[in-house]
């Protein structure tokens, strides 16, 4: 770092502005976690970063650091008193504001996205748990295993064969399961897809079977 000629820049550009305030607001999320406890060092920070001019800054050098070197850090602290006094302060509380505004809609971004990402998981573990009622339900019926089956059962697999032999089986398997299929679950459907497809012709071949013995 060299220092030539510090001062407070007199022009500040909406663009450094903006930059200032996404400095701030990226501070407070490190590896997907919100921590507040960065902001009030990375507003100091940005103001040495952005709204000091005569620092010539080195790949290595650390702005925490050099906010509190003596010089830099009376500068500094015109940006943190009251705004009545200062036109820094003002600019500071342009910056501060919109920051938080960012700040505040990524935190709740962030956690309903949580909150999305379980539902997601939670509605995944019910659509399996069905997957696997059906095999069994439908492998009773190839087998002719009646005996595992309530008449609740074989009411809903009738309608189900029904809808199958009707309609399409991925929409009979959303309806079934309330689920909404997206990309993330897009290859579950197509290879369970594939084993009732082979299922309903085994079902058929035993019905030919059973017409043609009679």
């Amino acid at each position: 770092m060299n220092i030539t000629e510090l001062k407070i820049k007199e022009n500040v550009e909406p663009e450094v502005i903006a930059e200032a305030i996404e400095f701030i607001a990226n501070s407070c999320f490190v590896n997907g976690s919100y921590n507040p406890y960065y902001q009030s060092f990375a507003e100091r920070m940005a103001v040495v970063r952005y709204f000091l001019d005569g620092i010539e800054f080195d790949e290595n050098d650390s702005l925490f650091i050099i906010s509190e070197i003596d010089e830099i850090k009376k500068l500094v602290n015109r940006f943190f008193v009251d705004e009545k006094f200062s036109d820094s302060a003002r600019l500071m509380s342009v910056v501060k504001s919109n920051a938080e505004k960012i700040i505040e809609f990524r935190k709740e971004r962030l956690i309903h996205g949580a909150d999305a990402l379980e539902l997601i998981a939670n509605r995944i573990d019910e659509f399996g748990k069905f997957i696997s009622d059906l095999d069994v339900a439908l492998g009773n019926l190839v087998n002719l295993d009646l005996s595992s089956m309530t008449q609740d059962d074989i009411e809903n697999g009738r309608k189900l064969v029904e809808k199958m032999a009707n309609g399409d089986v991925v929409q009979v398997l959303k309806e079934a399961a309330n689920f909404d299929i997206d990309g993330a679950t897009q290859e579950i459907i197509d290879a369970k897809n594939a084993e009732i497809e082979k299922l309903k012709a085994e079902i058929s071949a035993i019905k030919d079977k059973k017409e043609s013995d009679q």
